[in-house]
């Protein structure tokens, strides 16, 4: 089979956003690859005609979820640098006002599979942890340089950790975010 190269990609594109759908809406395990495939209506070889193998696969429809959580965070956030306290609240505000459940689902499950050393996913998780640090650390109104890395790993824990609980527990977590501003405010000052 030999498709034009550009119909090729067009083709693998349409289908990593249709997994990515999948995934979304029901989990990791739904990219076995015979299921996936029946799910789109085509064969489980065509999957790896497009994709050449699973990784690759898995692989670019994690990009694909990632990419698109990175443009929603993007558009809707400011690009004003913000004092680290200021930071935490909008991007919690941010965070709770998108429906992220889906998306943290399959982080948490990313994150799980990476632990126990499972490829692509140690290596994507790797990858997607320094990328959000630096876009956190891109944000915070800071001298670069060590504290303000500490800063920003610390609010991306923090984030990350108040979405999978929320998720788990409703609730739990609220107020957490302007209890740690306050304490933000009190190292690096700020308007809180």
């Amino acid at each position: 089979m030999t498709d034009d190269p550009k119909d090729a990609a067009d083709r693998r594109a349409t289908l990593t956003a249709q997994l990515a759908e999948i995934v979304l809406a029901d989990g990791l395990d739904a990219l076995a690859l015979r299921s996936a495939a029946a799910r789109l209506g085509t064969s489980d070889r065509m999957l790896l005609y497009y994709f050449g193998t699973k990784a690759e696969l898995v692989g670019a429809v994690l990009g694909h979820i990632s990419g698109q959580l990175r443009a929603t965070l993007t558009a809707a956030s400011s690009t004003e640098r913000l004092p680290p306290s200021d930071f935490l609240i909008a991007a919690s505000r941010l965070m709770a006002g998108l429906d992220m459940a889906p998306i943290m689902r399959v982080w948490a499950d990313i994150a799980a599979r990476g632990a126990r050393g499972e490829e692509p996913y140690r290596s994507f998780a790797a990858r997607a942890a320094e990328g959000w640090l630096a876009w956190v650390e891109s944000r915070l109104a800071m001298e670069p340089g060590e504290e303000r890395w500490r800063c920003a790993a610390a609010i991306l824990t923090v984030i990350e950790g108040m979405n999978l609980l929320g998720i788990s527990a409703p609730g739990l977590t609220d107020g957490v975010a302007e209890l740690l501003a306050e304490a933000l405010a009190g190292r690096y000052g700020g308007p809180r």
